[in-house]
């Protein structure tokens, strides 16, 4: 009877199949069902705290833990902030929340999978502290939340927190602020002492801006990879559902070489350019250059490679010198097998292909 007393001028109605604990500390609800104007919820356990001594203050402080369910919000139709009292001119105010793998969902948001997590905010209006924590690291900042359609958070934590949408974000630092205010979200953040894995090319020492408005990411990174710099600029359009990005860099040939489980006696470094877009599918290109050493003598090498829904393609060129005779070599490979061709100037010319562990060549070589 006290606990309907206490909910008759929250908005909406709120059931329960089974309570349990102490009225004057605290109450254990299981099979809660809640929904009014702009919400609708069903959670699995609900924890719900308080401290009867502070009803001489007219106020209720509340503490709240919710676990496993699910909530759906329509924020245009969320009461105000501070709207209304409690029962007997009592004001509840909720000054800890916690949820346990609790999905939150709204028309008004790009819909997405939430891992196992547990969220903590802790405070009074208009500031709270909060802190999420996943299998992978934790966020932690503070919320401004001057209505519900103007409010701002800063936060700072682990890049890892990603790995259960991204696979690519494996280590990091990120700080920034996210909110909504005048209709826009709005957020931007900086990433430092980055690692990530960007089209199957690791990353390192990486750096940058995000920037976020209306479900759209921008990114500007900058960092090392397969042994030289690299930048990468990118665009998540998630209402869109497309991605895009391009990346710069300056990888040394032995480091490709041992991405594409290559072992030849060659050394080298040059420009790398490459070009992804998708979203179920990743449709990716790349254009890469370079000069080094073959064998200990110069070595000038170009090439490509595309990955797109037909599986990976490579082409490459080479030209150098060795004994006494000058030399071109082209290199493809396909998914499922690999030609090459080489040639000097002296006549001679060798083929191979193979396919698996299976492989086999031809050819003739001048020898004056």
């Amino acid at each position: 009877w006290g606990l309907e007393r206490a909910l008759e001028n929250v908005p909406g109605t709120v059931s329960w199949e089974r309570v349990s604990g102490y009225a004057l500390t605290g109450l254990r609800l299981e099979g809660v069902q809640a929904e009014g104007p702009g919400y609708h919820a069903q959670i699995e356990e609900l924890r719900l705290g308080y401290n009867l001594l502070a009803l001489a203050g007219k106020k209720l402080p509340l503490s709240l833990e919710l676990r496993r369910g699910r909530i759906e919000l329509d924020p245009g139709r969320l009461a105000g902030l501070g709207s209304g009292g409690g029962a007997g001119g009592v004001e509840p105010v909720l000054q800890r929340l916690v949820l346990e793998d609790v999905s939150i969902s709204s028309a008004a948001w790009p819909r997405f999978a939430l891992p196992s997590y547990r969220a903590e905010i802790s405070g009074a209006l208009p500031r709270f502290a909060w802190k999420v924590e996943t299998d992978e690291g934790a966020l932690a900042g503070e919320l401004e939340l001057r209505s519900t359609r103007d409010w701002s958070t800063t936060f700072a934590g682990d890049v890892a927190v990603s790995r259960y949408w991204w696979d690519g974000g494996q280590y990091g630092r990120l700080e920034g602020t996210f909110g909504y205010r005048e209709g826009h979200w709005l957020g931007q953040a900086r990433l430092a002492d980055g690692g990530v894995v960007l089209a199957g090319f690791p990353m390192e020492q990486v750096g940058g801006e995000i920037v976020y408005r209306d479900h759209v990411i921008t990114s500007r990174l900058a960092g090392r990879s397969l042994g030289g710099p690299v930048t990468a600029e990118g665009v998540v359009d998630v209402p869109g559902r497309r991605y895009r990005f391009d990346a710069r860099g300056e990888p040394r040939l032995e480091a490709l070489m041992e991405l594409w489980n290559v072992r030849l006696p060659a050394e080298g470094q040059g420009p790398l350019e490459l070009h992804g877009e998708g979203w179920a599918a990743l449709d990716l290109q790349a254009r890469f250059s370079g000069e080094g050493r073959f064998v200990g003598r110069p070595l000038a090498y170009s090439g490509s490679f595309v990955y797109d829904r037909e599986g990976f393609r490579l082409d490459t060129e080479a030209q150098g010198a060795f004994l006494e005779r000058a030399w071109q070599g082209r290199f493809a490979w396909r998914d499922g097998g690999w030609t090459s061709v080489v040639t000097d100037d002296k006549g001679s010319r060798i083929e191979a292909r193979g396919e698996g562990v299976r492989y086999g060549g031809s050819g003739r070589l001048v020898w004056p």
